[in-house]
């Protein structure tokens, strides 16, 4: 009787496969985001809408370009860890290798990612500083609570995947066997 395949394949793909599939949504949705706020029409838009209100119009802090690369690197991101969740599903021994280079490129990724965000934060609470009432200036304090809150919990999300692959690929499974189950792969 053959031996059987290894049943911690098929969730670790299927995991990887959904989270590459979210990390591309999400890419997406913030390269999108991030370009409407850089384009002149947002700045219109909002212009028009103060002014409808009486108020007038301060432009906000723009996402910086910076900001606009690391979404982008995060799109081709999501990409590797799709391909190295299918690659484990078909039992391939290179879908360890593009699990631990796509976990490696996301702890950089989650770096800069905070540190572009850090810097965002900060211009958006000097900003409100200036230009805000003094109902939103007021809650500044506990918004920089929540905000550290929140950057917290995100690192942990964010590095939480990356994490478990660097421990399962690089220190428990570490032959192609591991993978293949003994079997040869699919083509």
């Amino acid at each position: 009787m053959p031996p059987e395949p290894p049943g911690w394949v098929k969730p670790v793909g299927i995991l990887s496969i959904v989270f590459g599939s979210l990390g591309i949504i999400g890419s997406v949705c913030g390269l999108a985001v991030s370009g409407w706020m850089i384009s002149p029409v947002w700045d219109d838009m909002m212009r028009q809408a103060a002014e409808a209100s009486g108020d007038t119009y301060t432009p906000m802090p723009k996402p910086s370009i910076g900001s606009l690369m690391q979404q982008a690197a995060l799109f081709a991101w999501a990409i590797v860890l799709l391909v190295a969740g299918i690659q484990t599903l078909m039992r391939k021994p290179v879908a360890r290798a593009l699990h631990l280079i796509w976990a490696v490129g996301k702890v950089v990724l989650v770096i800069w990612g905070t540190w572009i965000g850090l810097q965002y934060s900060a211009q958006m609470t000097e900003w409100a500083e200036q230009h805000g009432d003094p109902q939103a200036t007021g809650m500044m304090g506990f918004g920089g609570v929540a905000s550290t809150a929140t950057t917290v919990l995100m690192i942990i999300w964010q590095l939480a995947w990356p994490t478990f692959c660097l421990i399962w690929f690089g220190l428990v499974k570490t032959k192609p066997d591991d993978i293949t189950g003994g079997f040869e792969p699919a083509a």
